[in-house]
């Protein structure tokens, strides 16, 4: 389902300066108001750029596309009523039509909107399922939406489940430059959306899709039961990004401890090294979303704390300098350090350029980081 979370920018609510009545009453469901403006001689046909953002791309749209992407009240029911007063139901403005709006609402600072009926509703009145905007299927935005009733809706009608560009496999996936935001499987994952995958799934959508960064869908699990629905599909747990890290890497540096146990719990390599010998279990040490509980899981599935990299670093170095304001906070820096001093592992170890963890702080770290290390029984 649509998420209930919605955090408006206060600095550009709703309705836009200028916003014509027709376009509001349209918004706001107001019937009443819509048949007595039309009665008046308002265009039914006429556009205004809806968007919010003024740093936003222009949003132009119709009383029509208003109605099918507004959280504020408008349904299905104000779709028929502007149909019955002459409304276009198949015109694209900037190559956007009804049945986009419908599948992902009327986008910054505008409540959540749209829905499955308004969208059903559009693609029985002949708007392609299979519509594309910069690389967008309506698919994806569907799928953006957290809305499976959305998608199903679009898979019936025929769309594909795919990016356009990828006919072919995931290498035509990587050549076609895709983002997340382009990929439906992906965006199914960020939103925990396993019935999402699976209807995809069952469309005939590729599970083994990359990204232009070499991410797999496993990189976006949201949840434990999403990464193991999609390694339970064949996605690779061991393929690497463009960085070498592998999906339970990512899960460190991201700090998804629901994501990391799902991939643990499918097969996971809690043992992989990337640059250099660098541990799955320093990535969280490391992380700028860096937990004990994320930290206690590793360990809990077997990583060596004690692991050393070719460089010579010890999980110390590694939690020294660290990006991320939380990650700073003393209480994250105190967690961190004294987890590792509880595991035993050596404060004092030497690098293989000679630097212990209190050398290497004091030329990258905080002066929060020195002092704590000094607690400890750093030397």
């Amino acid at each position: 389902m649509v998420s209930d979370e919605y955090e408006p920018n206060p600095d550009y609510p709703p309705p836009k300066a200028g916003e014509p009545p027709l376009h509001r009453a349209a918004r706001c469901g107001d019937h009443d108001a819509v048949r007595a403006l039309v009665a008046a001689g308002a265009d039914v046909n006429a556009v205004f750029d809806m968007q919010l953002d003024p740093g936003g791309p222009a949003m132009p749209a119709t009383p029509l596309l208003v109605a099918a992407g507004s959280g504020d009240g408008a349904g299905v029911d104000t779709v028929e009523l502007l149909l019955k007063l002459g409304a276009a139901p198949r015109r694209k403005l900037l190559g956007r039509s009804a049945a986009r709006f419908a599948c992902r609402g009327l986008g910054f600072n505008y409540r959540p909107g749209g829905d499955a009926s308004r969208l059903r509703r559009f693609l029985e009145l002949g708007c392609d399922p299979d519509e594309t905007w910069h690389g967008i299927t309506l698919v994806a935005e569907a799928a953006w939406a957290g809305d499976p009733e959305r998608v199903r809706a679009l898979l019936r009608a025929g769309a594909n489940p795919d990016p356009p560009g990828t006919e072919g496999g995931t290498d035509h996936a990587k050549t076609a430059g895709l983002v997340y935001y382009q990929i439906p499987v992906f965006l199914a994952a960020l939103e925990a959306g396993t019935e999402m995958i699976g209807m995809l799934l069952d469309a005939g959508a590729d599970a083994h899709v990359t990204d232009k960064g070499d991410h797999n869908a496993l990189f976006y699990a949201a949840s434990a039961d999403v990464a193991l629905l999609l390694a339970g599909a064949g996605v690779d747990l061991e393929a690497p990004d463009e960085f070498g890290w592998t999906p339970l890497v990512g899960a460190m540096v991201d700090g998804n401890v629901e994501r990391a146990a799902g991939l643990l719990a499918a097969g996971a390599n809690v043992h992989y090294t990337h640059d250099r010998g660098y541990t799955v279990f320093m990535s969280a040490v490391s992380s700028p979303e860096r937990s004990i509980e994320m930290m206690r899981l590793i360990i809990g599935a077997g990583a060596d704390p004690h692991a050393v990299t070719e460089l010579g670093w010890n999980a110390f170095h590694a939690a020294v300098d660290v990006n991320g304001y939380e990650a700073n906070t003393e209480e994250s820096v105190r967690g961190t350090l004294e987890f590792l001093h509880r595991l035993g592992v050596d404060i004092n170890h030497r690098d293989s350029h000679g630097a212990t963890p209190l050398t290497r702080a004091r030329a990258s770290g905080t002066p929060i980081v020195m002092r704590i290390l000094q607690e400890l029984g750093a030397q």
